[in-house]
């Protein structure tokens, strides 16, 4: 038997209207009747569906006030991109080992641009391409003979490679270049990639279950590769590289003229033997150790466990690959930011950039108080990480100077890690207050409220970095629940 549908309406015999709702109600037909239920029922789900999405918007609100934002910026080469693989690798370790496979194109890409940078290197400071030249230490070591045919080799070896590095160049005009996936490009030394091309990859966003193989020309988002695999550059020059590498020419070049270059980021001859294996997968060392520069603005999102919630989703917005453009034209957008990260690059004191030549120290310095500044986040704290300490105990160790390239440095200052750390440090600190004193002259009354904070993290080593990571976590909460923009 049907169950009757009960009306929604109920009327009551102390209700004025009761009598005349009822006698509408009994004077209702069978259609009548089946018509206004099923404007009721519709009615229901209409406040039912409304209910459902102001809960929905509740929900989402009250988790956007426990979201953290942070904007990571610095100079290029700080290390910004690397920080970023360590806040995966710290909360979200399962993305970064979904992602192995798609990494290994960009670390033999890698491999391609140090070639480049060595051949690049011979040609300012090595021996010309002519066979018939030779060194004194050669011609000691072996005798006329060895030393030429030496020399023969490396000319043979350079004029192969420079043929490799060209097809692997995406602005090259040769015909036979390798055409690269669109989400990949490599000039020069530089190696290029897009926002968002490991999770496509890796099949981690609409990639599908099993995600795109990096090495599959019949993957659709390798459609414009050639039959071979995108490894067989390295591997079938394998050999090559690693005698260019290990030419005793070559290592003496690099001693005298780059001898830093080893110990950077995206560095990887020495690992030839392991990378260049067919059944080669990116560890987290090499994720970490790998460069590139993302093409537009890099989001990255991870979920931090803090206090009684299960988690805070916190976002790093990384915008170097914007294209240069002015802070202005991009600041407007990252107002409500929690945080800002400014990478420092302890190590780059004695390097130079850009036409003009200019220190990238004294750069590094400008861009900090550019972006203290910066009317959009005149109100947003700041975390500088100073990086690559590693690198400035090498230096600093082998006899280099700072004095020699800072002049403020000055000569009374001893020239070891702690007190060029403390000097950067200073300077860093005094470009802040620069900044807050002009906005106090300018009347602002929030000035006083900003604050910066300095900590030190080798992001060559995971156990340093996180703990550098960790350090800003609790710096960026605890002002959160100070404030009262958070509730534990």
């Amino acid at each position: 038997m049907a169950r009757s549908v009960r009306s929604i309406h109920s009327y009551s015999d102390s209700d004025p209207f009761g009598n005349v709702l009822r006698e509408l109600h009994y004077a209702e037909t069978p259609v009548g009747r089946s018509a206004r239920l099923r404007e009721e029922r519709n009615a229901q789900q209409l406040s039912n569906e409304i209910d459902r999405r102001l809960d929905q918007e509740r929900i989402a609100l009250e988790r956007a006030t426990h979201d953290v934002t942070l904007l990571v910026l610095g100079p290029r080469g700080s290390g910004k991109s690397t920080l970023q693989k360590h806040f995966q690798l710290l909360y979200e370790p399962k993305v970064i080992d979904t992602e192995r496979p798609a990494w290994k194109p960009v670390v033999h890409s890698n491999i391609i641009s140090n070639v480049s940078f060595l051949l690049d290197l011979l040609q300012q400071h090595g021996p010309s391409m002519s066979a018939s030249g030779s060194s004194s230490s050669e011609e000691q070591e072996g005798g006329p003979l060895s030393a030429i045919l030496s020399q023969q080799t490396l000319t043979r070896l350079r004029r192969e490679l420079r043929h490799v590095v060209l097809r692997h160049d995406a602005w090259s005009p040769w015909e036979d270049r390798y055409q690269l996936p669109q989400w990949l490009s490599v000039h020069g030394q530089e190696v290029f990639v897009r926002h968002g091309w490991q999770k496509v990859l890796s099949g981690s966003h609409g990639g599908g279950e099993g995600g795109i193989d990096p090495d599959d020309p019949t993957s659709p988002s390798f459609a414009t590769l050639p039959a071979t695999k995108l490894s067989d550059l390295v591997s079938e020059n394998a050999e090559k590289i690693k005698a260019f590498w290990k030419h005793p020419v070559v290592q003496r070049v690099v001693h005298t003229h780059a001898r830093w270059g080893r110990f950077g980021a995206g560095f990887f001859l020495n690992d030839l033997e392991r990378i260049s294996d067919d059944n080669y997968v990116p560890s987290a060392e090499d994720i970490l150790k790998c460069r590139c520069q993302t093409i537009g603005v890099e989001e990255t999102t991870v979920q931090v466990p803090y206090g009684p919630r299960p988690y805070r989703n916190l976002t790093l917005y990384d915008i170097s690959g914007v294209g240069g453009k002015s802070s202005k034209a991009w600041s407007g957008h990252f107002t409500e930011v929690n945080s800002i990260l400014f990478l420092f690059d302890l190590a780059c004191f004695d390097e130079f950039e850009g036409k003009p030549r200019r220190n990238r120290m004294a750069v590094a310095l400008d861009e900090f108080l550019a972006v203290c500044r910066n009317h959009d986040l005149r109100k947003v704290n700041i975390i500088v990480f100073l990086t690559k300490v590693d690198l400035l105990q090498r230096k600093v160790e082998t006899g280099v100077r700072i004095q020699d390239w800072i002049s403020s440095y000055g000569n009374n200052r001893a020239n070891t890690v702690k007190v060029a750390k403390t000097y950067f440090e200073d300077q860093l600190r005094s470009k802040f207050q620069t900044s807050q004193s002009e906005r106090v002259k300018a009347g602002s009354r929030t000035a006083r409220e900003r604050q910066l904070y300095v900590c030190t993290a080798n992001l060559l080593q995971t156990a340093d970095a996180q703990r550098a990571i960790k350090e800003a976590r609790d710096i960026i909460f605890m002002k959160l629940l100070v404030h009262g923009l958070w509730s534990v």
